[in-house]
């Protein structure tokens, strides 16, 4: 499995050409650009880890209603068959897993084995999750979680020429080690039962479609007109493009100020008890509308100025 904390292997978002007097500034934009995506990632894997421990609680009730029913008598043990699928779906793909897994490759006997011994303990994860409080769950997944990380850091081989962690490594480390502790602290919040998990899956969609706007603006993937610019000659295009974005980021700025306010008016509002307050949801607006609003006008200030020194611009609009 990949690890989240390590985007080396991922394909590089495209990086817009800066004039040389902005090299600077670009680089705290793409610093920024970084920390969205680090947010995104993990708001991503929580979002789909806690909607899939709903899914599985809703799908081990539902089947223990159906035995207690079937051993009542007033149901049929064919209920259970979704059970039994689940099962056998889970053996095959420890047995794929086990198959592929190094020193294992020629040992079909340990594979079963291995695998096997994998569909117990997720038999055993699925009675805690039928028995214990959600939030004891959710703090040994996290433990579980990132020590697994942990280890992978720890394990990872240094780069050439060093010895030991390098900044970026014991940097990753000490993000796996906020995680575990942040992990628990949020999982002791937590109410009984797993219907919070809806309610914080949604949460965390509206700050991912947020900043994720706000990365698009980042790498020049926003929507846009081309019609009328490719109709403007090139010695013009700089100062068509200063004044586009410079509109974009007027319209931007109006929608953030108005963000704002609603958000002030949250923020005064009192939070129901055992829920995320409302602030915190709605704080996505105003923080990726105002980093959207200083991007447009970043472009715009580049535009002009490469108007102005009279550069030449390809046909994306950037520096040559």
């Amino acid at each position: 499995m990949a690890n989240p904390l390590d985007s080396s292997s991922s394909t590089p978002s495209p990086v817009r050409e800066r004039i040389p007097a902005f090299a600077l500034i670009g680089r705290v934009d793409d610093a920024v650009y970084a920390a969205e995506r680090v947010i995104v990632t993990f708001a991503l894997l929580l979002m789909s880890g806690t909607m899939c421990l709903y899914i599985f609680e809703t799908f081990l009730r539902t089947q223990l209603s159906a035995w207690t029913r079937a051993t009542a008598g007033s149901g049929s043990f064919g209920e259970l068959w979704p059970a039994a699928a689940f099962g056998v779906a889970m053996l095959a793909l420890y047995r794929a897993a086990a198959a592929k897994t190094p020193g294992l490759e020629a040992h079909s006997s340990l594979q079963w084995i291995v695998s096997s011994v994998g569909v117990v303990l997720t038999a055993v994860f699925g009675l805690a999750v039928l028995h214990l409080d959600s939030s004891t769950v959710c703090i040994g997944i996290s433990v579980v979680l990132g020590a697994a990380l942990i280890v992978a850091q720890l394990d990872a081989p240094a780069p050439l020429g060093t010895s030991g962690l390098g900044g970026l490594a014991l940097f990753r480390l000490a993000v796996a080690i906020v995680t575990v502790v942040g992990g628990i602290a949020l999982s002791l919040r937590l109410p009984n039962g797993y219907s919070w998990a809806q309610k914080l899956a949604l949460f965390l969609l509206l700050w991912v479609a947020f900043i994720g706007a706000s990365m698009a603006t980042h790498d020049g993937r926003h929507l846009s007109i081309d019609a009328a610019r490719k109709a403007v000659p090139d010695k013009y295009l700089p100062w068509f493009n200063a004044l586009s974005w410079t509109l974009a980021a007027l319209f931007t700025a109006a929608f953030c100020y108005l963000a704002f306010v609603y958000f002030r008016r949250r923020l005064v509002e009192d939070p129901t008890p055992g829920e995320i307050p409302d602030w915190i949801k709605v704080l996505s607006i105003p923080v990726s509308l105002a980093l959207v609003t200083s991007r447009f006008l970043l472009q715009a200030v580049e535009a002009a100025v490469t108007g102005a020194m009279g550069l030449h611009l390809n046909d994306e609009g950037d520096a040559a």
